[in-house]
């Protein structure tokens, strides 16, 4: 078994940073070239296969001895890839390097997008100038990163209002309160332009007050916006492309896009009442983004919880031709 390199290239003039990556025993569905965390979860992979004598390409799931993560954590050789694992019980924890991880995501994201597909996946050399080797022109890139939720508690008054309407909704009052909600949101989905001023009057607030926090962090972005933004006549739009496209269809009284043949599962992008989904304004979003900026490539930075989200908003777009 071919064991993590014990060090990463100090320089990508001589040697492909990325290069490195394949050396590593690649998990079914794994994708080290384009997505950094895949490499630290293969390095991780052959460390623990070797130590419990499992094979990589077919993990006992039903291995579960509290011993197993004693051993684990003894036996792990920490490298530039992964420091000391710790073990509470049968669970592992593994922590990335940190410069390491800074340096391959920073690689990344300033080499990736000039590189071709066959260029990432035979992993050629890197093109230096930033330039894009079939047009000799720069390319663009836009990084979503942040995407805070007005909704959640970031402060500590919303954190208070957050607590408040949730202890008012407790019995009868909330299947009352669940339906006002509703009601609001779908009415501010059809424009109608009561609740749309007092959703831009919350809106300005929070961005104001998001700005202060970030110059806090010395943290400047260069345009604040989001999915709230899409209106209910462009998510037609996107709507009217996907079922052209055979992409949407009617499942009772619901429209989903069906991606089980991709083992993504089915995703709703319509909900019976006619209110549409964060996938939904997604995807229009995306599509706006594309029509303003003619990116070559977009980022976007989110929590891990968000992984099954993301792989069907891209699946969707990958079948839009997008």
């Amino acid at each position: 078994m071919t064991q993590v390199p014990d060090k990463i290239p100090k320089s990508t003039s001589d040697v492909h940073l990325l290069a490195s990556l394949p050396l590593l025993p690649v998990p079914i569905g794994a994708e080290p070239l384009r997505n950094v965390l895949d490499a630290f979860g293969s390095a991780v992979a052959v460390q623990v296969a070797e130590i419990l004598g499992l094979p990589l390409s077919d993990p006992n799931d039903l291995l579960r001895s509290k011993t197993v993560g004693s051993k684990i954590k003894y036996e792990f050789k920490i490298n530039h890839w992964i420091q000391p694992a710790k073990a509470e019980g049968s669970l592992v924890k593994f922590e990335m390097d940190s410069q390491t991880l800074c340096r391959t995501v920073s690689h990344q994201v300033n080499e990736l997008p000039h590189l071709s597909a066959k260029e990432i996946g035979g992993g050629c050399g890197i093109n230096s100038s930033g330039i894009n080797p079939s047009t000799g022109k720069k390319k663009k890139v836009v990084l979503e990163f942040s995407s805070p939720n007005i909704a959640k508690k970031i402060m500590q008054h919303l954190l208070d209002v957050y607590t408040k309407i949730n202890k008012d909704m407790e019995g009868e009052e909330k299947a009352i309160l669940g339906q006002k909600a509703h009601d609001f949101f779908k009415s501010m989905e059809e424009g109608d332009p009561k609740p749309v001023a007092l959703w831009e009057q919350f809106r300005d607030y929070s961005i104001k007050q998001y700005k202060q926090d970030y110059a806090g962090l010395h943290i400047k972005f260069d345009v604040y916006s989001g999915q709230s933004q899409v209106s209910h006549e462009s998510m037609n739009v996107a709507l009217k492309l996907l079922k052209e496209k055979g992409i949407a269809i009617k499942y009772h009284v619901t429209l989903i896009c069906d991606l089980n043949a991709y083992k993504l599962g089915r995703t709703i992008i319509r909900k019976r009442d006619g209110t549409n989904l964060y996938i939904t304004r997604d995807i229009r979003e995306a599509i706006q983004r594309y029509e303003k900026y003619k990116f070559d490539k977009m980022i976007h930075v989110v929590a891990s919880r968000q992984d099954l989200h993301l792989a069907q908003f891209v699946k969707v777009l990958d079948r839009m031709g997008a």
